[in-house]
């Protein structure tokens, strides 16, 4: 099927494959207010092809419940509610060779969501695994900014003027997730560095020892 295709892809790729960590509320916020926070990344620039050069960028959902639609359109009113990015929800499959992104619904053990990062083609699938209660709209929004172009905020190139990397108490199968981000395809934009990013990896994901970060801040944060 397309899921297992696509992985077998992946893994010959940088891509991720790894379960999303959860958007934790700061101080007094909800959990929303927390995922509305959320903002900076690394932006694709080099790789041309990979952009989407219309809008509004059509979408559609496979076999969802209306509480499943409902997250994923929050999600996508997030991104639109902060950017000019602009989206239109499609009933069925387009009969041209229009781009569109499809969420596929996927309940495998190993994810919360997965997706390539920029446009790959006509159909452009984002899974989403909606067991992940406590984290699926951040996990959702997070899916759709890779599908758009965005890849992690802790692969700057500049990411050492600001975290640390605990390797000792990392997992090893996981350490290419850490690998910085193609100089010659991503660009900040000379955006500032956010620990608070939906982008950003959580300091204790793919941790070996789940007491102690695999991140840690230099900017005299003790947690993000």
């Amino acid at each position: 099927d397309r899921l297992i295709e696509h992985i077998k892809k992946m893994a010959n790729t940088s891509e991720e494959f790894v379960p999303e960590a959860p958007e934790l509320p700061v101080g007094n916020e909800t959990v929303d207010e927390a995922t509305r926070r959320k903002r900076f990344a690394l932006y694709l620039e080099g790789n041309l092809g990979g952009k989407w050069d219309q809008m509004p960028i059509k979408y559609l959902m496979e076999d969802f419940t209306d509480e499943e639609k409902a997250i994923v359109r929050r999600a996508i009113d997030d991104i639109q509610l902060k950017s000019c990015i602009r989206f239109e929800e499609i009933p069925d499959y387009p009969l041209d060779n229009t781009p569109y992104v499809v969420y596929i619904k996927e309940n495998y053990a190993t994810f919360c969501g997965l997706s390539n990062v920029g446009r790959t083609g006509v159909e452009n699938p984002i899974w989403l695994n909606f067991a992940c209660t406590d984290q699926i709209l951040g996990t959702a929004i997070h899916e759709t900014l890779h599908t758009l172009g965005m890849d992690h905020e802790h692969i700057r190139y500049d990411r050492d003027d600001f975290i640390t990397l605990e390797r000792d108490n990392l997992d090893p199968q996981a350490l290419d997730l850490y690998e910085y981000g193609d100089f010659d395809s991503y660009t900040s934009y000379g955006v500032k560095y956010d620990y608070y990013s939906i982008m950003h990896y959580s300091a204790y994901l793919a941790v070996l020892d789940p007491a102690k970060p695999g991140l840690k801040a230099l900017q005299g944060l003790t947690k993000f």
